[in-house]
């Protein structure tokens, strides 16, 4: 929502962009030795593989703060274009 409000004509290749980014980080990471503080960059990290493992409350109340800022800030940007009904 944050490049929709942002920068609309490149919404469709950054969120595509965004998941391969996410996809090779986090679930990918090991298998390309990328180093621990780049597969943090994916969200897929921080979720816990449940029911393997138990749920904590903190990373995915982090990961609903931040969907919600940014989801907040595109909103923002959204309202100040300058749309002609």
């Amino acid at each position: 929502m944050l490049v929709f409000g942002l920068l609309p004509r490149l919404t469709i290749p950054l969120a595509w962009a965004g998941l391969v980014a996410s996809i090779v980080c986090g679930l990918l990471g090991e298998v390309f030795a990328l180093p621990e503080a780049v597969r943090d960059l994916s969200p897929f990290s921080h979720v816990p593989p449940i029911p393997a493992a138990e749920a904590a409350a903190g990373p995915l109340v982090a990961l609903a703060v931040t969907a919600a800022a940014l989801a907040a800030a595109g909103l923002a940007l959204f309202r100040r274009r300058n749309l002609a009904l």
